[in-house]
């Protein structure tokens, strides 16, 4: 098996960050992408330098070289490593602040957005964390 060039470590307990991660799993024919939840018990923030707290505000990577990628460029990253060429390319070209801010957006609304949209991923969100 092949080490992967990034790993995501992602929320477990937002649905529609775990729905996308299934989606950039299949679509990952080449074992470029690693994840980790760190929502599982076994999960030790201090491990990766980093605090938990700093970790459920943004979605953060670890590259093969072991450099660590926050937020926007996370995505763009993993998007390139699947080969979804409509997805980074144009999201390249957003200037940072502006991709920054949005993303920011997201992750600080992930929760009610699973609850809100979900269903149009087939995604349910029962967990307390989606009653805030």
């Amino acid at each position: 098996m092949t080490q992967p060039t990034l790993t995501l470590l992602y929320d477990g307990s937002c649905p529609l960050c775990s729905w996308e991660k299934r989606r950039l799993m299949r679509r990952d024919k080449h074992g470029l992408l690693g994840f980790i939840d760190i929502q599982s018990p076994a999960f030790d923030a201090r491990v990766y330098g980093v605090s938990m707290q700093a970790l459920m505000r943004r979605l953060h990577g670890i590259t093969h070289d072991g450099r660590m990628l926050v937020g926007a460029e996370v995505l763009i990253a993993s998007y390139r490593a699947v080969g979804w060429w409509w997805a980074y390319i144009p999201l390249s070209m957003v200037p940072r602040r502006l991709m920054e801010r949005a993303y920011g957006w997201f992750a600080d609304h992930r929760y009610e957005l699973s609850r809100r949209f979900g269903h149009w991923f087939g995604v349910v969100c029962e967990k307390e964390s989606c009653r805030r």
